[in-house]
C-alpha cells in the first residue's frame, strides 16, 4: 500500500527540538471519505538531556573535613553525569583543595563514589576517617540512592542508584494521532523506545514493524512533535536537533 512520507526536523519547524511544529503549504488534505493512520518510520536525536540541572535541584556536592571542621561545596555544572563522572568531579575539587595523598606515584582521595554492580547501588567509600560526604543540601542524594544524610563511614546506598533521573523510556508524540493511551491517560504518543546509547551520542530508532495510529484530522495544516520520557515529562534536548520520518496511509 502506498504511503505518504513526511520528513520533519526541529531545525525546519517552530519551537524547540523537544517540542516543535511543522506547518504545511499547502495543507495535507485527507478529506476523501476514507480513514487514515500515521506511523513512525524513524527518529534520530542526540542523547543530550541532563540528569543534573537547576530544575532538578541537584547540583550541590559537599564534603566535610572534620578536623576543622570545614565544609567544601562544589556546584556541579549542568550536564549528564555518570557515577564515574561525579566521582571525578569530587576528586578534582579535593585535588584543588589539597585533600589527597600520594604513595608510589598513586593518588588516593579521602572519599570515593563508586558503582556497586552486584546490587545496582552506589557505594560511598570513606578512605580517611577525618572526611565525610554531605548529601543533605539538595536532591543529589536521590540520584545516588541515599537518604539525605552525612556519610561518615563506608556505606552502600539504601536504594538502587537512579543516575538516569528516572528516565527509562522515551516517547514521541504527534498531535494528529488519536486513540492512544500513555498509561491511564489519553494522549498522542506514536512510539516508545529506549535510550540505547551513551550520553551525547546519537540515538537512531527505527521500529521493526510500523504501528499505525488513527489520524484525528482530515485537513492537516500543521503537526506538532513532542519528545518526552515514559511519564510524559518533556525532555530538554538542550538545542540538539530532532528529526523523524512519519508515514501516512489510507486504512
Amino acid at each position: 500500500m502506498a504511503y505518504r512520507a513526511l520528513f520533519l526536523s526541529s531545525d525546519l519547524g517552530d519551537g524547540t527540538p523537544q517540542n516543535f511544529t511543522t506547518r504545511f503549504s499547502p495543507p495535507i488534505d485527507l478529506n476523501d471519505g476514507g480513514d487514515y493512520a500515521i506511523a513512525l518510520d524513524n527518529v534520530s536525536h542526540i542523547y543530550s538531556w541532563y540528569n543534573i540541572a537547576d530544575k532538578y535541584n541537584n547540583r550541590t556536592l559537599k564534603y566535610i573535613d572534620s578536623t576543622g571542621p570545614t565544609t567544601y561545596t562544589l556546584t556541579l555544572n549542568e550536564g549528564q553525569y555518570s557515577i564515574e563522572l561525579l566521582n571525578d568531579a569530587l576528586h578534582n575539587e579535593m585535588y584543588d583543595n589539597g585533600h589527597y595523598t600520594t604513595t608510589g606515584g598513586v593518588i588516593t582521595y579521602p572519599i570515593d563514589i563508586v558503582a556497586d554492580f552486584a546490587t545496582g547501588k552506589v557505594k560511598v567509600i570513606i578512605n580517611d576517617g577525618n572526611f565525610e560526604l554531605d548529601l543533605q543540601t539538595d536532591d543529589l542524594n536521590e540520584l545516588l540512592g541515599f537518604t539525605k544524610k552525612v556519610v561518615v563511614a563506608t556505606e552502600l546506598g539504601s536504594s538502587p542508584a537512579n543516575i538516569n533521573n528516572g528516565v527509562v523510556g522515551l516517547l514521541l508524540h504527534a498531535d494528529i494521532a488519536d486513540g492512544v493511551y500513555s498509561g491511564k491517560y489519553a494522549g498522542n504518543a506514536i512510539t516508545s523506545y529506549l535510550p540505547n546509547n551513551y550520553p551525547f551520542f546519537t540515538i537512531n530508532y527505527k521500529p521493526y514493524n510500523h504501528v499505525w495510529v488513527p489520524i484525528s484530522k482530515k485537513y492537516i495544516e500543521s503537526i506538532n512533535i513532542r519528545f518526552t520520557d515514559q511519564n510524559n515529562n518533556e525532555l530538554d534536548l538542550n538545542g540538539e536537533a530532532l528529526s523523524c520520518t512519519l508515514l501516512i496511509k489510507k486504512v
